[in-house]
């Protein structure tokens, strides 16, 4: 092998090598932030698919903004009352016995304002898009949803 070939997979090594360790790193990084994300693209996506004039598209994109924060922060509360009450599963029965009914509140609290926020939301569209244009999008809505629980039954 002259030194030019031997050079030239050097080179391709350590750029495979470096690109790997760029897309992993990214991957850790931005795979964490995506996860509550990916809903979030769903209504964005379904928006710019239907027939609605740009001003209530803009309108409603903000809405979904707003709407999705909220959820974000609301579904940090969830995840974590859930902890707490999988860490009281582990305790010893007269700790579980007298601690577990408060965090099942909490936890049921927090999914009913989970329920209250996602319905306000809706009604929010409805108001900001109209008849005509909310019955587009929560048509399209509904199908993605149809179309996902389909795929999964499976």
């Amino acid at each position: 092998m002259n030194l030019t070939l031997k050079r030239a997979l050097i080179f391709f090594s350590l750029s495979l090598n470096i690109g790997f360790i760029v897309y992993t790193a990214y991957g850790y990084f931005e795979g964490t932030k995506s996860r509550f994300k990916t809903h979030d693209m769903i209504s964005y996506e379904i928006l710019e698919h239907t027939h609605i004039e740009a001003a209530l598209k803009e309108r409603a994109l903000a809405a979904i903004d707003d709407f999705n924060n909220s959820l974000l922060v609301l579904n940090k509360e969830i995840i974590a009352s859930k902890l707490e009450m999988l860490a009281l599963y582990a305790e010893s029965e007269k700790l579980f016995n007298e601690g577990i009914e408060g965090k099942r509140e909490k936890y049921m609290s927090l999914l009913s304002r989970q329920n209250t926020l996602i319905h306000e939301h809706f009604l929010q569209m409805r108001k900001i898009l109209g008849s005509e244009a909310s019955r587009e999008f929560f048509n399209e809505l509904r199908e993605h949803m149809d179309r996902h629980l389909n795929r999964h039954k499976n």
